[in-house]
Formats: C-alpha cells, structure tokens, sequence
C-alpha cells in the first residue's frame, strides 16, 4: 500500500514541476550496511538465527529525493534486509514517504519521517506517520503530532516537544516531553542530556528519561565518553572513533538505531537491561565505514546476562 502511496505522490510531483525541470531536480543516494552479530546469554552461544538478525545479516536502503519548488521536496525509503536464516525481515517496499520544505525560518515535514529526540531511550522507534515542526535559532526546537508505526506496537498516537541549544562553545543542552497514547493508557515520558567537549578530542554525553509509572527499570541513561565522535568520526579516510558507554533502558525501550530500521541489536529487552557498550569505528574511505561493538547487559527483572558482539561495514553512496 505504502508503494502505491509512493508512486501517487511521485506523479503529483512531476505534474508539480515546471516544464524546463532538469535532472538535478532528482537525486538518490542510499546505504549498504552488513552486520555479523553473535550472542551469548546465561554463558551459552546462541544459535544464529534464533534471536533478532543474530548472525550475518544486511540491509540495504535507498533515498530518492525529487525537489518540488524552491525549498521543498519529497523524500523517500525503500528498505530491504535479510537475516542470518536468510529470512527477509524487511521485504523490498516502501518504508518512509513525507514532503519537506520551509515557511519562513520554519522547517515541515508532513508524512512518515524518522524522529530520534535524544537517544531512544524510552521506547523509541524509527517511523512517525504526522507532522514535524522545526522552529527557533538559539533555541531550535521541534514539535511532533503523528502516530507512531513502529514495529511493537501500531497506531499509538505521539505527541512530542524536544530541544537543543548551546550554552556554550562547548556544552549542548538538550531535552523533551513526549506522550503516546496506548490501549493500556497514556504513557509520559520527560527526557534531559547533554554533550561536553573537554577538548577536542573528547567529549562527556548523557542522556536521562523517565516515565510517570513504577515499574523496575523505568528510568532510563545513557552516561559515557565519546572520542573523535563516536560511532560517527567524520567522513574522512583514515579518521577513527570510539566510545564507551554505562546505558540502563527501560522495559521496551529501544537504542538509537544505526540505520533507519529498527534494531534491537539482538537482545531481549522486554525486561530491561542495563550494562556497559563499547566500540570503535574507522572510515576506510570517505563513504565506507568499518565499526566493533560489544555489549554486556544484565536483565533488571530476573539478573540474567547477556553478551552481544558486532562487526560492521556500512557503505554509504
């Protein structure tokens, strides 16, 4: 359905165009990420295929782009990824589809678009069917009304405020407030962070969120150090990164996903989890990055552990 949508508002585009349009009005660039992950829970390996992408995996999208008039455009995601059995997890379709453009100071997105206002913590996800206002200089702030299509739970009604400004040269502050409306009731969620460049080389992040309930675990963070980046040094050859990070994630949270699919990194958070991850990434080249990870987590519920190991190539064109 989301296809048929697509191509509807591709052809509405083109009737939008003006006649003499030129090829740059139409641009594609995309990513070819391959992942192997291997688990270990209660000491034991798990066997590749029985948890989320364990294994050799990969994904690969697409992002056309078609400028309308001026300052506006309509953007695109096609998605497609395989895991380790070879079951297609995402099919080759459609997946994200909204109109972009200005008014005044003031940045529009209408349709499905991605919205990570911190770091995830508090069940996150990579897909919001709505609206996404972006206003303010100083202050540059966001404002959400959507539903939220993500792959728990569907047609939650989200509503959402975020954040970010410079306090300094060196400190970013950040924050937000964010409702989804649920069968079982409405869920508020407050969240705070922030950067800090020490030098220029590392830099101390933190993010807080919390919900208005009393489960174990429903405070969530993120506290670690950052050098060059992270997990994204920039885009030249030869440049690296690393991080190390203590994270506690509520039950059913989700971590900032590499890529606009989700990923859960294969392990199981309907409990919780809290526990340490680190890593390191290095460009090969300007489009072509290389990355390690490994996470150590224990389930807040019933204490037991678990181990997650990643290598990572992702190819960016």
């Amino acid at each position: 359905m989301r296809t048929y949508c697509f191509f509807f508002f591709f052809i509405s585009a083109l009737l939008l165009l003006p006649q003499n349009a030129q090829a740059q009005d139409f641009s594609l660039s995309g990513l070819i990420d391959t992942r192997f992950n291997v688990k270990h829970a209660a000491g034991q390996k798990v066997p590749f295929g029985s948890t989320y992408r364990n294994g050799l995996t990969y994904n690969l999208e697409l992002y056309p782009t078609f400028r309308l008039h001026d300052s506006w455009t309509v953007t695109a995601i096609f998605v497609h990824a395989k895991n380790a059995t070879g079951k297609i997890e995402d099919p080759f379709d459609l997946y994200r589809i909204a109109v972009n453009g200005q008014i005044g100071t003031m940045d529009i997105t209408a349709g499905s678009f991605k919205y990570w206002p911190m770091n995830g913590l508090m069940n996150g996800d990579a897909r919001l069917d709505g609206v996404k206002l972006t206003f303010g200089n100083k202050v540059r702030a966001t404002a959400v009304i959507a539903k939220d299509m993500g792959w728990r739970q569907k047609n939650q009604q989200y509503r959402a405020i975020d954040f970010t400004t410079d306090l300094t040269s060196r400190l970013t502050l950040r924050g937000g407030y964010f409702t989804q409306r649920q069968e079982t009731g409405t869920q508020k969620i407050g969240a705070v962070g922030m950067d800090l460049k020490l030098d220029d080389q590392f830099t101390l992040t933190t993010d807080y969120s919390f919900a208005h309930t009393s489960r174990p675990g429903d405070k969530s963070y993120i506290a670690g150090i950052n050098y060059r980046g992270g997990k994204s040094p920039m885009a030249e050859k030869g440049r690296a990164g690393a991080w190390l990070h203590y994270i506690q994630a509520a039950p059913g949270a989700t971590l900032n996903a590499d890529t606009d699919i989700p990923d859960i990194d294969g392990w199981n958070n309907n409990n919780g989890n809290r526990g340490i991850t680190a890593g390191a990434a290095y460009m090969l080249a300007k489009n072509i990055k290389w990355s390690t990870k490994y996470m150590h987590f224990t389930d807040i519920v019933n204490g037991s552990k678990s181990r997650v190991y990643r290598t990572q190539v992702e190819l960016f064109f």
